[in-house]
Order: C-alpha cells, then sequence, then structure tokens
C-alpha cells in the first residue's frame, strides 16, 4: 500500500513524539526513583529537553501538514487536468510560492478550457456547414443512378462516389454529435418507447447486412410490454453503432444476438458478437474519442475515425443510461446499453 506523503509526515511525527514521550516517562521515573535527590538538577535538565523535544516534533507535524495539504491539493488538480476536468481550480496556499504555482496552474486550465470550448465550436459549425450540401450532393448522384444511359462503368464509378459520400456524411454526423455531447448541446426527445417493438426495427435493418457479411443475425424473445423512456432516435443510433461493430469486428460465419432484460429501475439491452474479443488492457480506452481497435485474427482491418462508442456512451450519459462492455479474447464481445425504463407505453 502506498503512503501519501501526508501519511508519512504523521507517522515520522508521531514515531518522533513517541520516542520523546518514552524518554519524559523514564527521566520522570529516575527523577522520583532511588538516588534521585542526588541527581534532581540533572533530572530537570532532561526532563525540560524532553519536553521541549516533545513540542517541537508537534510543531514539525503541524508545519508539515500546512506545507503538505497544497501540495497533495496541487497533485489532485494535476490529476484532474489530465482527466479533461478543466472546470476545477486549486485553492489558494498562505505559501507564497505554493499559491504562485496553483494560480499559474488555474490559469493554464482556464485557457485549456476556451482552446477546448473554440474546437468544439469549430468543429460543431464546420460539421453543420458541411452537412447540408453533403446531403444535396448525395441525393443528386441518387438521382443520376435512377437515369437511364449511363455505361456500366459510369454507373459503378457513380456507386462508389455515393458510397463515399453517404460515409462522408456519416462522419460529419459523427463530429457534430461529439461536438454536442462536449459541450452539453445535444437536444433531446425523450418520450416512453415499446422496447421490443424497437429492437425489431433495428434488427430489420441490420439484418441484410450481417447476412451481407455471412453472419447469423439473432434476436432472442423479449418480454412483452418492455418499455424505455429515452430519445427513440438516439437509441437507434446507438444500437446501430453497436450492431454496425459487432458486424465489422466479428470472424466470418460468426453470429450477433441481441436481447433485452430489466435490470432494476432500467432496462439493458444487449449486443453479442462471436469476434476475436477485446484485450482485457484495452477495455477501459475504447470509450474515448479517436480510438480504434486493431483488427483481431480472422477479421479484416477495419475503417472509421473512431467516435462510434465515444459517442454512443456519450448519448447513453445525455439519457440518464451508460454502455458497458465484457469481452473474452477469443470468444467475443458483449456491449451492453443500460437506460432508464418508462411507464405504460
Amino acid at each position: 500500500m502506498k503512503l501519501k506523503s501526508q501519511d508519512n509526515l504523521v507517522l515520522f511525527a508521531v514515531a518522533a513524539c513517541a520516542a520523546a514521550l518514552e524518554a519524559l516517562i523514564v527521566s520522570l521515573w529516575a527523577a522520583g526513583g532511588p538516588g534521585g535527590a542526588f541527581l534532581l538538577g540533572m533530572d530537570r535538565f532532561l526532563i525540560l529537553s524532553h519536553a521541549y523535544l516533545f513540542a517541537a516534533c508537534a510543531a514539525i507535524y503541524l508545519m508539515g501538514r500546512r506545507i503538505i495539504r497544497p501540495i497533495d491539493a496541487i497533485l489532485e488538480g494535476i490529476t484532474l487536468y489530465g482527466q479533461g476536468r478543466l472546470t476545477h481550480r486549486i485553492p489558494h496556499s498562505k505559501i507564497q510560492e505554493l499559491d504562485e504555482l496553483a494560480r499559474n496552474l488555474n490559469r493554464m486550465a482556464a485557457r485549456l478550457g476556451e482552446v477546448d470550448a473554440m474546437k468544439n465550436d469549430l468543429v460543431a459549425n464546420v460539421s453543420h456547414e458541411l452537412r447540408s450540401p453533403l446531403s444535396a450532393m448525395e441525393s443528386y448522384v441518387k438521382l443520376l443512378l435512377e437515369e437511364e444511359g449511363f455505361s456500366k462503368r459510369a454507373r459503378e464509378n457513380l456507386r462508389r462516389v455515393d458510397g463515399n459520400l453517404v460515409r462522408l456524411r456519416l462522419m460529419v454526423e459523427e463530429l457534430l454529435d461529439a461536438a454536442q455531447i462536449e459541450s452539453k448541446t445535444l437536444k433531446l426527445e425523450t418520450h416512453t418507447l415499446d422496447l421490443c417493438r424497437l429492437l425489431r426495427d433495428v434488427v430489420s435493418l441490420y439484418e441484410p447486412l450481417a447476412a451481407e457479411h455471412g453472419l447469423r443475425f439473432e434476436l432472442l424473445p423479449c418480454e412483452k410490454g418492455l418499455t424505455l423512456f429515452a430519445d427513440p432516435a438516439k437509441v437507434r443510433q446507438v444500437l446501430g453503432n453497436l450492431l454496425d461493430n459487432a458486424v465489422k469486428y466479428n470472424r466470418p460465419g460468426g453470429s450477433i444476438a441481441i436481447s433485452a432484460k430489466p435490470e432494476g429501475s432500467a432496462m439493458s439491452i444487449s449486443v453479442r458478437d462471436s469476434g476475436g474479443g477485446i484485450p482485457a488492457h484495452l477495455l477501459d480506452s475504447i470509450f474515448e474519442r479517436f480510438r480504434r481497435l486493431p483488427p483481431t485474427p480472422g477479421t479484416a482491418k477495419v475503417r472509421g475515425a473512431g467516435l462510434g462508442l465515444a459517442i454512443s456512451r456519450g448519448l447513453a450519459h445525455a439519457m440518464g443510461g451508460t454502455v458497458r462492455v465484457r469481452s473474452e479474447e477469443g470468444v467475443g464481445s458483449t456491449f451492453e446499453l443500460i437506460l432508464p425504463a418508462g411507464g405504460e407505453p
């Protein structure tokens, strides 16, 4: 077990004071014991010396605490800043040097917060401005694909353009969602949802994709009457991200199973795949932005910005829930979306 600097100071002060107190008791005993009258002057000197030593130990402890407390506060602040909690402020200290350090760190955090806010605004504005023209271009390409008279090669090129436009639009929408989650400007339209119907709708959209990759897709029996209190579009987006990953990171001929069950006052929706699994040391980092897993044996290299899981957990948190994961290498992974239960649908 590691001890903090303050704990070490306490142990040192207690040990020193205990030694001084022990010597003081011995001196008092000697002064009152046999032959004490002959050594009374010396014993008084020893008693006073040990008493002063005891007082000095207590003073060292109090002064040390005065120094170490602000140091611990500074270390805590640095840790929180490293976690991205830039609104935290380190308390001021009565020690000039430590107070100056705390003020400088607070100014640094405030400036980083301003830069982070500017970055979020830039990403949100650029994403918003790009989304409309991309959607228009995508619509025009789809109209061209419906026209007759194009050669086979031209039609294939149009399909490639259409696919890249869709990929680019989805990436822009992910960036916009990430910026809104970060700036806490995400707008939700929450109401009670029929969970079983929602799962059937989502599965019907992803069954063709799973079949295209040679995967078995199974919706496990859903208990009638289960409800959610959430934003339906955001729930579909989160489940879409989880199912998309289950397809991309699966093995050829593998399987995907989706199920739902009550969990206290919440509902748990599980997406289980039979892919290569996630190494244990990466489980805590897969929900970070721009984090992509390396391909596992039997799976192809996965394309994407690495925002899907970060956005999924952010959306779940915004709706009062979370996303968690269990995984075993060589067996597969299970992602669970936990959301508040609703009332009557």
